[in-house]
């Protein structure tokens, strides 16, 4: 009985850590294409942007509204200021 329970905390326990990266990696997808949304809008070209969410666990930061980390870069970042062509090989948000 004791077995069994241990088994099925330990099941639970893994499904909630797998779950909790599925989350982290689908956020991590939704605000890349939003960043690069935005980019075009700003006339700025570069390659796709590559997120990371930090802390663990995800999901509890989700149901507080306060994310340890968010980072954002953006590589080959090409636009025009004041008629200027700039190039940034790499841009770290």
């Amino acid at each position: 009985m004791l077995i069994g329970f241990l088994i099925l905390l330990i099941v639970l326990a893994g499904l909630l850590v797998v779950g909790d990266r599925v989350a982290a990696n689908f956020a991590e997808k939704a605000i890349a294409e939003q960043v690069s949304q935005e980019a075009q809008r700003q006339g700025v070209q570069s390659s796709q942007p590559a997120v990371d969410v930090g802390g663990f666990p995800f999901l509890t930061q989700v149901l507080a509204g306060e994310y340890k980390e968010i980072g954002i870069v953006l590589r080959d970042v090409r636009g025009t200021v004041d008629g200027r062509d700039l190039t940034v090989p790499e841009l770290d948000v």
